[in-house]
């Protein structure tokens, strides 16, 4: 059993004297920078999570630009949205954003497309194959994500799930890609997701294709 589930220690815990607590709280989190970020969002930050997202959405088309001088590789790409898939991670753990999640996740999949889709006309999908299979897992983690929210927020997404698809189906290689892996892009340029979102990214996964 570990530790933290033994409830003779949470009782240990719970009986402490509170400026015992305080200390060891204090201590914990010196080597906690996201839960120290969290309770410091919750408990003394005036600033709200909508406030914080739009300090990333402005953020993100910067990280993912092409620097001066820097030569065009595939995994130049992936490396660049690991990046910028870090921090939105981040500002979910802190500020439990849910909508915010799926939505800077699709601004990473429509920057890249958007700045980089006139150099994929060049590329084959065997050199882009990491880049493609990245792309669609983080299409799919997107996808479901929407799904999870309420429906009401699905509307939200409706216009970027269109402009991403029609960078997806203007883009060969991406496409031939993403429609093996179980994806429809004309389903996804009229605003839809696939019911079955989860058991295609399932079986997407059994290919290794995600």
């Amino acid at each position: 059993m570990k530790i933290l589930q033994d409830p003779v220690f949470k009782a240990a815990v719970k009986a402490l004297p509170e400026k015992e607590k305080d200390k060891l709280l204090i201590r914990l989190l010196r080597f906690d920078e996201i839960l120290t970020e969290k309770i410091y969002f919750e408990q003394v930050d005036h600033n709200t999570a909508d406030h914080y997202r739009l300090q990333i959405e402005e953020k993100i088309p910067g990280m993912l630009k092409p620097k001066k001088g820097e030569y065009f590789y595939p995994y130049l790409l992936v490396k660049k949205m690991r990046k910028a898939s870090g921090i939105i991670n981040r500002h979910v753990r802190v500020t439990t954003d849910k909508f915010g999640e799926p939505w800077l996740n699709l601004l990473i999949l429509t920057e890249i497309m958007e700045q980089y889709r006139p150099r994929f006309h060049f590329a084959n999908a065997h050199t882009y194959q990491d880049f493609n299979k990245y792309f669609t897992a983080r299409l799919f983690r997107t996808l479901r994500q929407i799904q999870a929210l309420d429906e009401d927020y699905h509307l939200d997404f409706q216009d970027k799930l269109s402009d991403l698809a029609s960078h997806i189906q203007q883009t060969p290689m991406l496409q031939e890609y993403v429609i093996e892996s179980g994806l429809n892009p004309e389903q996804l340029a009229e605003g839809e997701i696939p019911a079955d979102i989860k058991d295609l990214a399932e079986y997407a996964k059994t290919r290794k294709m995600i």
